[in-house]
């Protein structure tokens, strides 16, 4: 009796507020075959199937929460509608065949979407609630859009990879790519409340995606084998435009992903959809990958009615079938222009290049001749576009601005500015709009800046609350890196009767750290260790770790991040002056390496060795390192016998410090790891410098 009041009273309430806005009870049949018993709500385009046993009494009663779940899921569903041009099979054919999603536990996974035909089952409804109730800035809803991708992916045979020669295994890139380019710009365009968009993780995957799109085109090593069918190229192989550590190099997902969204931001976005969709679902089906290839640069080309060829061959490394080739060939030229790199490219050591490979979308094919300008001069000029940025380009500056340049016969037709820059001693909080509230860890926490301050504030005071915050951050190998940041954390006394917070007797606590997939650093746990938050005085505090502890062995480079998180009752933690310093001293000299004028070679001189004031110059015939590479004994061969020997590790720790005894030293480094190190002979006022393997 009581549950039907309760049906009675939401449904007038309903009424009275929302016209036709109403609650109704059905059974749902999952994928899976199980009946659930379930709340039905009807929508434009949609019917909100929620399982009784995920909702509680207080949610069913919260009419503006409910409806502002029905509109997200209309509105994401009228996104997929409206820019392709069609809607999938199917549906609920009591309520004029509207897409059903369920709310319960999926039949796969943490969501399922049937491929080609409405309907989808997403779990999570809990954390969708409490997301969509307080306006935040994570989408746990996020599931919705994705598993609508599958839904309208009615084209699956017109771009699946083959994977497997002669067999009807496929790879799903371009599948789960099309998903995930349809619900970012869904969610690009229908969340236009500011602190929704400010740290929202599901917005930052188009920046991430254009950023694996511009480590792409700059490799002309990568191209669709390596790179988009079986991954060849895991990993972060350019420090400035990849990411992985996270599934980015096991998930053909993200590539796929990545191509799709630079296509349609390189291009025109606007002019494509949706005919670009719309003519892909007329071409013939894949036998092998280069049909798939030219099903996508066939569709591109005549969405815009121009000829696409070299951005699609020179560019993007795409086989062509010939005869698409020919058709293609006679429609007109595209706008030649550059494409894109990153506005910020960093210097993660002085020993390392940055490679800045411009093309224009007709590369190639233009004739034009791309040059880079340093100070208003010249620093290349070339017909490939390749270019290779040297340390000594900065001239002991902490950055400069080039000027990228697009020249046809004398005439500049295009140009666009990139910061380099050394990536050491800067405020990360300079970089906000790359930080990104985790939208599975922070279902009922708000975070926000406000100046140049974070806060990470929690919404519930009945239960522990956490609350994450990254800035994704790639690592390189033999580097020592040290966070520095100022911390206010607020939180209640301890009660003894408390329950515990990770096992800890505490109200809650602020952390601040490094963080990726094998290893996770924090520089204080502010709040436990002073028992009662301070509301007054920010702390200060630093943590240094070596960049190879959060590394497989087998990377130069790999994604990690920056982390701040709190945990607690009602907590609310505030973070500025978040600083990140290079500290890494190559040569041992005490000079660290991006303010040391030498910095691999050891000296008293800004770094550098003492400026000689007679002819006694270095001859470097004078030390000789022998074998190198070494797996047992080292000798090192000098000229007298008065001074000392000292190696060092890549890290700048000193390994071994002696007296010369005789010409021919003997070491035994049978017990060092392996690397590289550097050997300081220190004799009569100046230093010798050279290095060895230890295999």
């Amino acid at each position: 009796m009581k549950k039907y009041l309760l049906t009675v009273l939401v449904a007038l309430l309903f009424f009275k507020g929302y016209g036709q806005f109403q609650i109704k009870e059905g059974i749902y049949t999952s994928f899976d075959g199980r009946k659930i018993d379930v709340y039905l709500i009807e929508g434009a385009y949609s019917v909100l199937n929620i399982d009784k046993k995920e909702i509680t009494s207080n949610q069913l009663l919260d009419i503006l929460t409910l409806k502002k779940i029905l509109t997200r899921t209309d509105d994401l569903y009228a996104f997929y509608k409206d820019n392709l041009g069609f809607e999938p099979p199917g549906g609920n054919p009591i309520y004029g065949n509207k897409v059903n999603v369920f709310f319960g536990a999926p039949s796969c996974g943490s969501g399922c979407g049937l491929v080609g035909a409405k309907g989808i089952e997403v779990g999570g409804f809990s954390n969708i609630f409490f997301n969509l109730k307080y306006d935040l800035n994570v989408n746990r809803d996020v599931i919705l859009g994705y598993e609508f991708g599958r839904n309208f992916f009615t084209f699956s045979n017109k771009i699946l990879f083959p994977f497997t020669p002669n067999t009807d295994e496929k790879n799903g890139g371009f599948a789960e790519g099309f998903a995930n380019l349809m619900y970012l710009y869904a969610f690009d365009k229908i969340m236009t409340n500011p602190s929704q968009r400010e740290l929202n993780e599901t917005l930052l995957n188009i920046r991430w995606g254009m950023q694996q799109f511009r480590g792409y085109v700059n490799d002309d090593s990568a191209n669709p084998y390596n790179s988009l069918a079986k991954w060849e190229k895991s990993g972060t192989l350019d420090p400035n435009r990849g990411i992985d550590g996270w599934n980015y190099d096991t998930s053909p997902a993200y590539p796929g992903s990545s191509i799709l969204i630079g296509i349609f931001e390189t291009l025109d976005k606007g002019k494509m959809f949706p005919k670009f969709f719309e003519i892909l679902r007329t071409r013939p089906s894949v036998n092998k990958i280069e049909d798939a290839l030219s099903n996508i640069a066939y569709s591109a080309s005549f969405a815009l009615n121009r000829n696409l060829l070299p951005f699609f061959i020179n560019v993007l490394k795409f086989n062509i079938n010939p005869d698409v080739e020919a058709q293609i060939k006679v429609l007109p030229v595209f706008e030649n222009k550059l494409i894109r790199d990153e506005p910020l490219l960093w210097f993660v050591s002085p020993f390392e290049k940055i490679t800045l490979n411009l093309k224009s979308t007709n590369y190639l094919n233009d004739n034009c001749t791309y040059q880079i300008l340093v100070d208003g001069k010249v620093y290349s000029t070339n017909k490939d576009g390749k270019n290779s940025i040297d340390y000594k380009t900065l001239e002991n500056m902490n950055e400069k601005i080039l000027n990228c340049q697009l020249i046809s016969n004398g005439v500049l037709i295009d140009n666009y500015n990139v910061k380099i820059k050394k990536r050491h001693n800067f405020n990360v909080f300079d970089f906000k709009q790359d930080f990104y509230a985790n939208y599975l860890s922070n279902d009922k926490s708000l975070s926000l800046f406000k100046n140049d301050t974070l806060t990470i504030k929690s919404l519930e005071k009945t239960e522990p609350v956490y609350g994450l915050i990254y800035y994704n951050f790639v690592f390189s190998r033999d580097r020592k890196y040290k966070l520095e940041g100022e911390v206010l954390n607020i939180s209640r006394k301890y009660n003894s009767n408390d329950p515990l917070i990770d096992g800890l007797p505490s109200s809650g606590w602020t952390s601040i750290g490094f963080g990726g997939p094998g290893r996770s650093n924090g520089f204080g746990r502010f709040g436990y260790d002073i028992g009662v938050g301070d509301t007054l005085n920010f702390l200060k505090s630093g943590f240094t770790d070596y960049s190879n502890l959060f590394m497989p062995s087998d990377r130069q480079y790999f994604m990690n991040r920056v982390y701040i998180s709190n945990v607690g009752y009602g907590e609310k933690t505030k973070v500025k002056n978040l600083y990140f310093y290079d500290i890494t001293d190559t040569d041992g000299d005490g000079f660290i390496d991006f303010e040391d004028n030498c910095p691999d070679v050891y000296g008293i001189y800004k770094g550098c060795p003492q400026i000689p004031t007679s002819k006694t110059e270095i001859n470097s015939n004078e030390l000789k390192i022998f074998p190198n590479p070494t797996s047992n004994k080292l000798n090192i061969k000098t000229t007298g016998i008065n001074g000392e020997i000292a190696i060092f590790d890549i890290l700048g720790n000193r390994i071994v410090h002696q007296k010369i005894i005789n010409n021919n030293t003997e070491i035994d480094v049978s017990q060092f790891s392996q690397g590289t190190y550097l050997v300081h002979v220190i004799s009569n006022n100046r230093t010798q410098t050279s290095k060895f393997v230890k295999m």
